[in-house]
Order: C-alpha cells, then sequence, then structure tokens
C-alpha cells in the first residue's frame, strides 16, 4: 500500500533534480590577482529558461549585462552573478486543458456549435471545431490541447480574457499569451488585442499574426509589481472590423522571475614583476609556464603565496616572419647547351642544407634528379624548396631530298625523319616533307623542350633541258590562242631578261619582268614577219632562237 508514496516522493525529487540540473548558474573560480590588474570574470550560464542576468559586486566591471567579463578591484572583492528565470506560473489554467474555469469572459462560452456568432467562445483542440472556416491549426502547446477560439465583437474593449493574481509587493513579473489568427484576408482584419495590469496598458495593442499561415505569435512583457498586492489581469479587443477578427488564445502565463545566483571571490595582492623576451619561429608556439603560446605580444603569469599575489611574469613573444626560399622552375637542359648547371639562392640565410651534402648557398650539379635545400635562420627557423633538372641528349637530324633532279619540272620534295615533336623549316613550314620550286639553301630545325637541332639542303641552279620556248604565234587571226610570246616554264629563277629583234637586228620588244609576253606588235601594229629572240637567265644560262609571227 506504500508503494504509491514512495514512488509520487521518488517522482517528485527526479523532477526537482532535473530542473536543478537543466538550468545551472556559475559565477567561475575564485582567483588573487595582483593590485591594479585585470581579473576576468567567468561566468557560464545554462538554460533555456534564463530571461537576463547581469553581475553585481563592486564599480569596476566593465560589462555587467555580459556572462563573462572583466573587472579591476582595488580590494579583495566577492562578485556575484545572477541569473533570472520565471518561477511556478501563477496564472491558473492558462493552457484551458481543465476547460472552461480558472477565468472569466465578457464573451459567452459556446461550446456546442461549429457557427458561433460575434462575441462567443469555444475551447476547441483545433480551429475548425470552432468554426468550419477557420483555420486549420492545434492549440500552442503540444498541438493536440484545448485552446480558447474566439469569435470577436466588433464592439472595442470587451474583455475577452481576465483573472486576478495574488503578487507580492516590490517583485518583478514575467507575463506572456500565445496569440493565432483564425481567419483574415488582410492585416487589418487580424485582431487587436490590448493586455493590461490593474487597467494600466502592457506596451501597444498587439496585432494578431498575420498572414495567418504564420500560426501562433507571443505577447512578451516584464511587470514591476510596486506597491500592488493583486495583478488584475486582462486582455480585451480594440478592432472594430466585422469580417475576421477572430483569434486564438493559448498558454497564458505570469510568473515571479526569482534570481539564481553564484559568487567568486578575487583575492588583490601587491606584486612583483619580472621582464623577459623571447623569439620563436612563424607557425611554431611557445610554452610559458601553463600556456602555449601561439601569437606574439605580451603575456603575464602570477606566481602566488598562500597570503595571496606574489610576482608577475612579462614574457615578450616575438615570432620571426614565415621563412621562404625558392629555386625557381624545373629545368629541362640540352647537353649540347651545357653538361651542368648551377643552383642557388640568395646568400642571405644562416644556415644552408642541400640534398647533396653540400652547406654552401650555390652549387654545381650534372646528373638529372630532384634537388632540394633547406635554409635556416639563427634560432632554427627553416624553409625547404626543391627543384627537378632533366638533362636531355641533343637530337639528330637529316633533310632527305627525294627529287634525283630539280631542273626536270623545277621542283624537289625535301623530307625529314625525326621523332621529335617541333619541326620549323625556313620556308615556315612545320610538317616532316615539303616541296620547293626555287634554287637556294633550305633549312629545317627540330626540337624538343630546351634541344633542337639543324640540317640544310643546297637546291642548285641549273639550266632548263626543254624551256618550251615558242617558235610561232598567230596574234592576227584573234582566236585567242598562241598570240604571245613568253617563257612557258614556271620561273624559279632570280634573273631574267627577253630581248627580241626583227631581220634587220633592231630590238623591237625586251623586258625583265618573267610574267610580261610579246603580242607581235610593233609601233602598236601586228608585223608579221620573221624574228629573233634571246632569253637570258641567271648564271650565263640563256638561249636564242627565231619566231615566227603570223
Amino acid at each position: 500500500m506504500k508503494r504509491p508514496i514512495i514512488f509520487s516522493i521518488f517522482l517528485f525529487l527526479f523532477l526537482a533534480v532535473n530542473d536543478i540540473l537543466a538550468q545551472v548558474v556559475s559565477a567561475g573560480l575564485s582567483d588573487t590577482i595582483c593590485n591594479g590588474q585585470y581579473v576576468k570574470l567567468d561566468g557560464y550560464i545554462e538554460g533555456d529558461e534564463y530571461l537576463y542576468y547581469y553581475w553585481t559586486g563592486d564599480n569596476t566591471i566593465t560589462d555587467s549585462s555580459k556572462v563573462v567579463t572583466w573587472a579591476q578591484p582595488q580590494v579583495t572583492t566577492t562578485y556575484y552573478l545572477l541569473a533570472f528565470r520565471p518561477d511556478t506560473a501563477l496564472v491558473k489554467n492558462g493552457d484551458f486543458e481543465q476547460g472552461n474555469v480558472g477565468f472569466t469572459s465578457a464573451y459567452t462560452y459556446n461550446p456546442t456549435t461549429t457557427v458561433m456568432p460575434e462575441g462567443h467562445y469555444n475551447l476547441v483542440t483545433n480551429g475548425t471545431l470552432a468554426k468550419s472556416d477557420w483555420m486549420n491549426i492545434g492549440d500552442h502547446t503540444t498541438g493536440n490541447g484545448l485552446f480558447m477560439a474566439i469569435n470577436a465583437a466588433v464592439v472595442p474593449n470587451v474583455t475577452i480574457w481576465a483573472q486576478s493574481v495574488p503578487v507580492q509587493p516590490n517583485t518583478r513579473y514575467v507575463f506572456y499569451a500565445w496569440v493565432s489568427t483564425m481567419i483574415a484576408r488582410e492585416v487589418s482584419e487580424a485582431p487587436l488585442l490590448q493586455f493590461s495590469i490593474n487597467n494600466i496598458l502592457l506596451d501597444q495593442p498587439f496585432r494578431g499574426p498575420f498572414p495567418i499561415t504564420n500560426g501562433w505569435e507571443q505577447f512578451y512583457t516584464i511587470w514591476d509589481s510596486g506597491n500592488n498586492t493583486t495583478a488584475n489581469i486582462k486582455i480585451v479587443n480594440q478592432s472594430t472590423v466585422s469580417w475576421g477578427n477572430d483569434l486564438g488564445l493559448d498558454d497564458i502565463f505570469f510568473a515571479i522571475i526569482k534570481p539564481d545566483i553564484d559568487s567568486v571571490t578575487i583575492v588583490v595582492g601587491d606584486p612583483s614583476y619580472s621582464y623577459d623576451t623571447v623569439s620563436v619561429c612563424h607557425n611554431t608556439s611557445h610554452v610559458f609556464i601553463d600556456t602555449i603560446i601561439v601569437e606574439p605580444g605580451d603575456y603575464v603569469r602570477q606566481l602566488y603565496t598562500v597570503n595571496g599575489c606574489d610576482s608577475f611574469i612579462h614574457l615578450r613573444v616575438n615570432f620571426y616572419p614565415e621563412m621562404a626560399v625558392d629555386l625557381g622552375e624545373d629545368q629541362i637542359i640540352c647537353k649540347q647547351d651545357s653538361t651542368s648547371t648551377t643552383l642557388q639562392v640568395p646568400d642571405i640565410y644562416y644556415k644552408y642544407l642541400w640534398s647533396t651534402g653540400d652547406t654552401t648557398h650555390s652549387i654545381r650539379v650534372s646528373e638529372s634528379g630532384t634537388y632540394y635545400i633547406t635554409v635556416y635562420n639563427e634560432i632554427d627557423c627553416f624553409a625547404s624548396d626543391e627543384v627537378q633538372i632533366t638533362f636531355v641528349e641533343k637530337p639528330d637530324v637529316v633533310i632527305e631530298n627525294l627529287t634525283e633532279n630539280f631542273c626536270l619540272e623545277y621542283k624537289s620534295q625535301l623530307k625529314v625523319e625525326t621523332p621529335l615533336p617541333d619541326i620549323l623549316w625556313s620556308t615556315g613550314d612545320i610538317t616532316n616533307e615539303i616541296e620547293v620550286t626555287k634554287f637556294g639553301t633550305y633549312y629545317v630545325t627540330v626540337s624538343e623542350h630546351h634541344c633542337s637541332a639543324m640540317d640544310s639542303a643546297i637546291i642548285s641552279f641549273c639550266c632548263p633541258v626543254n624551256p618550251g620556248i615558242p617558235n610561232v604565234i598567230t596574234p592576227s587571226n584573234n582566236d585567242g590562242v598562241n598570240d604571245i610570246f613568253k617563257y612557258l616554264e614556271d620561273f624559279p629563277f632570280e634573273a631574267y631578261r627577253l630581248i627580241i629583234y626583227d631581220r634587220w637586228g633592231k630590238v623591237v620588244y625586251k623586258t625583265s619582268n618573267p610574267e610580261a609576253f610579246w603580242d607581235g606588235t610593233v609601233n602598236g601594229s601586228i608585223l608579221k614577219g620573221l624574228y629573233y629572240y634571246v632569253i637570258e637567265l641567271e648564271d650565263g644560262c640563256a638561249f636564242h632562237g627565231s619566231l615566227t609571227v603570223l
């Protein structure tokens, strides 16, 4: 028979302990400092019920509204961290789960219809159960409990909800309520509520949520009781619109704001001082008593006796700038240019160590490979870099003339066989094989990376074997065929001259333009007869013959 009592006691203790664990206020650890020094008030607050908090103790607190702040006490001082949270709810049935009890209303309770007239209210689990065209919304607490659904009247200042609560004088209280809009097409149709205590208005009128899909919104305020011993809490509607102006109320809450307090004592003593400076490498750290230092600056630590502050140790920590060393880009070196190369860095460091074992700022290398160096300053801060050196052999290249006799057609095919990707002829061509139609020397360069090779081929001058010179022209028949006299072959020569004589040795035409021609005219008229020509090319190559003009 006693088990229910034991269980109830256990449940009470469990809930009490759980509430204590959920709400924690800590002022931190007591400390000892030297006179004139700042101390960190390292507060800690855990729990979502706290409304506000502050420190108190003396007037040296830099910001009493912050959980973690600083103070500069001149004498031993105890500081208090106060965090305020609501106590037990004083409003009865604020979540309406007990039904239509605990409060009063000038509106009419209407629990049996879904077509409530204005000035009526109901307690429902969903807005559509009060009126079928209202918003489909559950209560604020769980979504499944009761809330007060109200079809507000167009008459303002009529009490929707009211309750009287006994209060303690000169005490701070928290009051809030949750409001929803049941139906509204625009914001002016949302309810407009005025909250008051003892006929004193609490803030400005509160407009219900709009759009209505915003659900539940909270009215919240802090109230000081002054000399009052009773709080007459009242909610009235100020809206006078006839369409809309319908609302839900839920979770109406009123409670004392009580403080949770913790304290910390700071003992102030008289200091002695010592100073030191240390330099450390970039991206490293320095251990100073109980602290790992990773940033430059001035650091202070205190050593204590049982009587308080004994001494200050001041340490200035300098961090060297980040060191860097650069061996440059990777290199590919052709052995035709050099069989070795120099690697070096500026001679500005304290020590050098190469992967070869050398300890100077420059070395000479003659083999392919990866070389790296580490440089140090006077406190052994260091930086490293590496470079890839590749020596390659000089390539071979030979031009092959695929044409036996250039003078047969005045063209030759020149070809180069090479595995190297980059080919450049003196003609500007970049293919393995080219066709040339002029005398002269032709060059080709093949290369890869920094290595290259070159070869040349000479196309020697030769007189034409069959120059293709006509001996008869017929300009007078006007048939457009065989009407002119010129050198007919493709012209690969650097020099050219054509002279035509009549039978008496008089020059009737001459030109140095290989594209020019004679049309059989003398002084503008075609003169039929026998003529003689001389064609002179370079290197003494010449042709003589007769020409008949018909």
